[in-house]
């Protein structure tokens, strides 16, 4: 059997749930059944296999699948509101890659959850683009992927992410324009995370990001035009990339006590930023030129008990005040460069060096 064409059934019931063989190519005709098993044994699926079949609400597909070929696969798919993709599948049909132009298997697919089995290693380039605006509202992504593509989730209408913890490479603008996500958590084991000078959330309008205990690094340009309104940085992180956080909406921002290296850029262009705190117990060994610039609105406070203000902390910053405690005795080399803007400073009288 490869086709079941329009009339096969014609005058007839259709039963709720139908399991069709692996050899069927087409099934345009078991269209007003609700669940549709793809039956084991079925390596692929092309184009034509669901077309026409708007009226399921439950597609399981098989642990023999290997492929997703052809573009618009699922387009019809119209009421199935959740699918399973089991790791099986090594291939699918993506925008932009193979020749197939501006779609793939899921241009115009309106299924609002996407579950990845675990054992999933890598997310294509572009898998979901093309994907019906904001009607992709959840993905589950296992803890086994370790590379998610360029543009994948792109333009997706999920709410909420959390990265896999053994994450190790993210391309570009993997979830650009995904206006509608408000909260990313990056989780504790996470580490060694590679991305791009293009991000990866970019004209996001994301509002907290959770970064768990015990991560240790933010990478350069991982959340580069991410939007934010709500960033609390562990203690645990030493690290924090060039333009990691650059053009975003902070307001207020600590940084973390065992801060050691700042990139450049870090925080450029956040123009929302009013406040930064420098922890005591911060000793910084690498600062980055400009990582406050362009940030009109800022006052620097540095706790009580500082005794040393880093060389280059402030280079090339816009900041309007500073407060700087009796407890310090140092003030590093260049570490308000530059810095043309302050209004209001305070030297302490227990200041033995300037650099």
């Amino acid at each position: 059997l490869v086709t079941i064409g329009k009339n096969a059934f014609k005058g007839g019931t259709l039963a709720e749930t139908i399991t069709v063989p692996a050899s069927v190519e087409t099934c345009i005709g078991l269209n007003g059944t609700k669940k549709l098993i793809l039956a084991e044994g079925r390596t692929e699926i092309n184009s034509q296999l669901l077309k026409g079949v708007t009226s399921i609400e439950e597609l399981i597909l098989p642990r023999t699948l290997t492929k997703i070929s052809g573009t618009r696969v699922f387009e019809d798919c119209t009421n199935v509101k959740e699918l399973f993709l089991p790791n099986t599948i090594e291939s699918v049909a993506c925008a932009y890659t193979d020749g197939y132009g501006y779609d793939g298997a899921f241009s115009d697919c309106s299924i609002n959850k996407i579950i990845f089995e675990d054992g999933w290693e890598v997310i294509p380039s572009y898998m979901f683009y093309g994907y019906k605006n904001g009607k992709l509202q959840e993905v589950v992504l296992p803890d086994s992927v370790k590379t998610i593509g360029s543009y994948a989730f792109m333009s997706a209408g999920i709410q909420s992410l959390r990265l896999p913890v053994n994450l190790k490479t993210v391309g570009g603008n993997a979830f650009y324009l995904c206006n509608k996500l408000e909260k990313v958590t990056v989780p504790a084991g996470l580490h060694d995370l590679k991305t791009t000078i293009d991000g990866i959330f970019g004209g996001c309008n994301l509002k907290t990001v959770e970064i768990e205990d015990g991560i240790t690094r933010i990478p350069e340009y991982m959340f580069d035009g991410a939007g934010i309104e709500e960033l609390i940085l562990p203690d645990t992180v030493t690290i924090i990339g060039s333009y990691a956080f650059a053009h975003t909406d902070i307001t207020s921002l600590k940084l973390p006590q065992n801060i050691t290296f700042l990139g450049a850029y870090a925080f450029y262009d956040c123009k929302n930023l009013e406040k930064v705190t420098i922890p005591a117990t911060v000793q910084m060994e690498t600062v980055g030129f400009a990582a406050f610039c362009n940030c009109p609105k800022m006052c620097v406070e540095f706790e009580t008990g500082t005794t040393v203000i880093p060389e280059g902390l402030f280079e090339g910053g816009d900041i309007q005040a500073v407060i700087i405690p009796d407890t310090v005795k140092e003030i590093g080399a260049r570490a308000f460069y530059g810095c043309k803007d302050i209004k209001t400073a305070n030297l302490p009288e227990g200041l033995e060096k300037i650099g």
